[in-house]
């Protein structure tokens, strides 16, 4: 599964010690269990960037 999203603050680090990020930027993307900041540009390119993920996913290129 695969997600683009800013609606909470993305935790950096491992194990129970991680930490928010204290940016205001709550920009990111998770694939899988792995949450990574992403920067954020404009619609269109968030939509590419989302469909071209997808078609990695999927093998289609």
């Amino acid at each position: 599964v695969i997600g683009y999203d800013n609606a909470h603050p993305v935790k950096e680090g491992s194990g129970p010690g991680k930490k928010r990020r204290s940016s205001k930027q709550f920009d990111h993307r998770h694939r899988g269990k792995r949450t990574i900041h992403y920067e954020y540009q404009d619609l269109a390119t968030l939509l590419d960037n989302f469909w071209d993920e997808v078609d990695q996913i999927l093998g289609k290129e």
